[in-house]
């Protein structure tokens, strides 16, 4: 948008301005009494006569008066910009934490003679992101943001130059056709120029002094202001770990058969993972205005938090999975108990088998309670979690594993009629 506006005033002065101002001229010249026009021939084809003549001095005149112009207008231009975006900008940054930053705009006496703070808003936004090495950075270097500011304030001077000069428009003839003359316009020194000798009264101070001071004032606050970031990002720092965190890791870890943890140390640690990622969510706010930027820490936080809670929730799927596989082995000891005690007998050793498998199974489903109580433990964590089994006959498997044990005794029963019989 700047550069939009620097380019539709750079054409406005060197074609719609200059062609205006020549338009007028040879209007008027042209519609003067014979002998004013004699005095201002613009159709002068004497060298000598016109250097001499009063359309020569007039023509001088007006380039001083269009400098002028040019001057006053950037002078004016210039400040006006340096003083917008410094008026944007803080008098002090304190940072005392990712979200705790107080940004002071206005002095006590400032507030007296205004009455009211105005709120300012930040004029850049960055980014947090993680880089490769897993650190976190802006997502553009804050001294790129100033090098823009600086480029617009020198842009906006190069745009003046070159432009035309009316004598060379009004009396062509008198130059040659690759001969440019331009208008003395303010232009940025490379350095603060030097005060003349004050005992040199020919030394004339540098007409562009003005321009470095306000480029100077412009860079030195815009500087300052990137300062509060370095110490900003500081305050990331405490979440280093978090950033190096792998969840896939973690989860191999926790998944190894030979060191598998027991389901109520894996509630703990789904719990912390919860509360940590909660914790991240509250500490680390959406964005944070740091002197003149806004910095957008959403990405950084929910990408942390993401980890946490991605870990939760594989660590439930894989409790989910461990009591899958802990109720199918239970209820596969019931189905092979049920598939004794439901045989047929063929002689009388089967039948004194079958009777003796009956009277031990008390005994086995006693034992195999014991799974089922450990398995009832689990299924309970995963309604704590609110967890959703995928497929139907994974949720009905709790309560078939939960009634095995009657299923059986009423097998014992019915066996045991039929034997009796």
């Amino acid at each position: 948008m700047q550069a939009s506006a620097i380019s539709q005033q750079s054409y406005y002065l060197k074609e719609t301005w200059v062609t205006k101002i020549k338009e007028i001229i040879k209007q008027n010249y042209n519609e003067a009494q014979e002998g004013n026009r004699s005095w201002f021939n613009l159709a002068e084809s004497n060298r000598e006569a016109y250097e001499v003549g009063k359309l020569k001095r007039f023509l001088v005149q007006l380039k001083y008066l269009m400098e002028d112009t040019v001057l006053r207008s950037t002078r004016k231009s210039v400040k006006k910009y340096v003083d917008a975006i410094n008026w944007f900008l803080p008098i002090s940054t304190e940072i005392r934490g990712t979200g705790k930053v107080k940004n002071v705009y206005y002095t006590d006496e400032q507030i007296r003679q205004i009455g009211a703070k105005q709120k300012k808003q930040p004029l850049f936004t960055i980014d947090l992101v993680l880089n490769e090495d897993n650190e976190v950075v802006y997502s553009h270097e804050p001294s790129d943001v100033v090098i823009t500011i600086l480029k617009t304030f020198e842009n906006g001077l190069i745009a003046l130059q070159e432009i035309p000069q009316l004598e060379q428009k009004l009396m062509p003839h008198f130059f040659k056709s690759n001969q440019r003359m331009y208008l003395k316009v303010p232009v940025k020194p490379q350095s603060m120029p030097e005060e003349p000798d004050p005992e040199n009264k020919k030394a004339l101070p540098d007409e562009n002094t003005w321009v470095y001071q306000e480029y100077h004032r412009l860079m030195r606050k815009v500087y300052e202001c990137t300062e509060p970031l370095a110490k900003y990002i500081e305050t990331f720092v405490v979440y280093k770990d978090e950033y190096k965190l792998d969840p896939d890791s973690v989860i191999a870890q926790l998944a190894d058969e030979e060191n598998q943890a027991e389901p109520a140390e894996l509630r703990k640690l789904v719990i912390e993972h919860k509360e940590q990622a909660q914790k991240l969510r509250s500490e680390i706010l959406d964005s944070t205005v740091v002197s003149m930027f806004r910095v957008n820490c959403r990405g950084i936080r929910d990408l942390i938090a993401a980890k946490h809670e991605k870990i939760a929730n594989e660590i439930i799927e894989l409790i989910a999975k461990r009591v899958k596989t802990m109720a199918n082995s239970t209820m596969d000891s019931f189905d092979r108990l049920n598939l004794a005690i439901e045989s047929a007998p063929k002689d009388i050793e089967d039948l004194s088998s079958i009777r003796e498998q009956c009277a031990s199974a008390p005994a086995e489903i006693a034992k195999l309670k014991n799974e089922i109580a450990s398995g009832m433990k689990v299924y309970g964590i995963l309604n704590e979690f609110q967890y959703q089994f995928a497929e139907e006959e994974d949720f009905d498997r709790q309560w078939r594993l939960f009634g095995s044990p009657g299923d059986t005794y009423d097998k014992i029963a019915k066996q045991q009629n039929y034997l009796d019989t």
